[in-house]
């Protein structure tokens, strides 16, 4: 019995894969997921590197509990980001299209994610983590919109699997490439590369959507 149940789900994760659009769609939350946790993990470096927000430096005992307090002050807004704003997200895609949505999304949080990388003082580097904030606060939800709705409901728990592996492989790998990168291009040029990673994906989702409203 436990043979057969591997077989069935060996034979159901080919015909999974064996849909062009879905094969894609997974590549796309990989790409979005890793360049996501690649700008995320190395936020306070950048806080280090620019310096603490003013009004916080006031009120801090020295620099470097003002450079903690700024770098848990912009996760902080992204926190407050997916509570406010993942509902809007999800009624955009149910106006749109999930998928469309997300397209969206990625353009938008890849674009501020570049827009980091070229910051120059704190308060423009919280701009524009302000900015990736609340486009990302859509990703999970419509992520997993878009993908059930292109899979029979029989084959929507393997997908969400599938989903959910890509999610927390782009979350190992993003932080570990990062790490890599900026050793040869610096914190900003490595800001730009997880920004491009998600801008790709967002392009290659866009792309997915006309392709399917061409059939």
């Amino acid at each position: 019995a436990v043979g057969e149940g591997r077989i069935g789900v060996g034979r159901d994760l080919r015909e999974l894969l064996g849909v062009r659009p879905v094969v894609a769609l997974l590549g796309c939350f990989f790409l979005f997921r890793f360049g996501l946790q690649m700008a995320d993990a190395f936020v306070a470096l950048f806080v280090d590197a620019l310096g603490p927000l003013d009004w916080v430096a006031a009120r801090a005992a020295d620099r470097a509990h003002a450079v903690d307090r700024t770098t848990a002050l912009i996760f902080v807004i992204h926190a407050l980001a997916q509570v406010l704003l993942t509902v809007l997200w999800g009624r955009f895609g149910d106006r749109f299209g999930p998928l469309r949505g997300l397209a969206v999304i990625a353009l938008g949080l890849g674009a501020a994610t570049i827009g980091a990388g070229f910051a120059t003082t704190i308060n423009g580097f919280v701009g524009w983590r302000i900015a990736a904030a609340a486009f990302a606060a859509g990703g999970t939800t419509l992520s997993y919109a878009a993908l059930g709705k292109r899979l029979p409901p029989q084959g929507r728990s393997l997908a969400v699997a599938c989903l959910q592996s890509c999610m927390q492989f782009g979350m190992f790998a993003g932080p570990l490439t990062g790490g890599l990168v900026s050793e040869w291009t610096g914190l900003s040029g490595m800001l730009v590369v997880a920004g491009s990673a998600i801008v790709t994906a967002g392009m290659v989702m866009w792309g997915v959507r006309r392709w399917e409203a061409g059939r």
